[in-house]
């Protein structure tokens, strides 16, 4: 397994940067990404 930081912007978001966990898996041929932090609960109970 490959593990990587990367770094994506998004306009919706509150700050212009957000940072992520990649990894690869050459077994299943997939990246996945995960979010370096997560919503607090009143924004994740309206999204």
């Amino acid at each position: 397994m490959t593990l990587a930081a990367i770094t994506m912007t998004a306009p919706e978001a509150a700050s212009p940067v957000q940072m992520y966990r990649a990894t690869y898996s050459p077994d299943d041929n997939k990246l996945r990404l995960y979010a370096a932090s997560r919503l607090d609960p009143e924004t994740y109970k309206s999204a």
